[in-house]
């Protein structure tokens, strides 16, 4: 996988000083844009599959598998890009708001709305993505619930196992590219290996995060998979 990663991190790092050469509007930068997509998609993908292995060994241990194949990874995938598209969803309708009241845009605002949006998602929603990767169906609001009272604890656990990896990773995407453009000698491989040794690394804890939270704050989460369909109205109600 981190072969893989590193190979994505080469292709998109590429992909993004060939678009930053090129004029707008050419064909040539749309075909950088979008091979810079791709990238973007197969890194989600991995992404997806290195917590999902974390998450299976530390709350399955030794029955843990893990196939492309398997359904509960593509609901996870499927779980994060809802959540992804949710965020960006909210942080466009902040900016827009910025917009039209002052006529103006803050790059600061736009990144600290996008990092605090996703930040509260992903701590009162979290435990839904560990719940699927060990083959459950997905309950956003049982998450929600289980979530309750604890949003600070979480995000100071998330903000410690992926802050500084988060930090250092939109250095090397925006600054590396950027130094190599401005003639310093920065090889696209070099980035490449340290994006994607950062994004493993990131991933990995972060997945040891999520599986830990879950055993510590799962509740209703746990009982619902006990009861029948049926009844789980009633029991998200209590």
């Amino acid at each position: 996988m981190l072969i893989a990663l590193t190979f994505g991190n080469y292709v998109g790092i590429n992909a993004n000083l060939a678009e930053a050469a090129s004029e707008k509007g050419s064909l040539a930068h749309f075909g950088d844009w979008l091979l810079g997509a791709l990238a973007g998609g197969a890194r989600l993908l991995i992404g997806v599959a290195v917590a999902m292995l974390v998450i299976r060994h530390a709350m399955l241990g030794a029955k843990a598998r893990f196939r492309l194949i398997d359904l509960a990874y593509w609901k996870c995938v499927g779980a994060v890009t809802l959540l992804d598209l949710g965020v960006f969803g909210l942080a466009m309708s902040i900016l827009v708001g910025q917009v039209v009241a002052t006529d103006s845009t803050n790059v600061w605002l736009i990144v600290a709305s996008v990092y605090g949006v996703g930040l509260f998602f992903s701590t009162r929603l979290g435990l839904t993505f560990t719940h699927i990767a060990i083959g459950h169906d997905a309950d956003w609001f049982a998450s929600w619930r289980d979530t309750r009272g604890h949003f600070w604890t979480i995000a100071r656990l998330y903000l410690i196992a992926s802050g500084p990896f988060d930090v250092l990773e939109r250095i090397l995407f925006t600054a590396g590219p950027n130094v190599h453009l401005h003639g310093i000698a920065v090889s696209p491989i070099v980035l490449a290996v340290a994006r994607a040794t950062c994004d493993y690394l990131n991933w990995a804890l972060t997945a040891a995060s999520c599986a830990w939270l879950y055993r510590r704050y799962a509740r209703l989460l746990l009982e619902l998979v006990q009861i029948p369909e049926s009844s789980r109205v009633v029991a998200r109600e209590m």
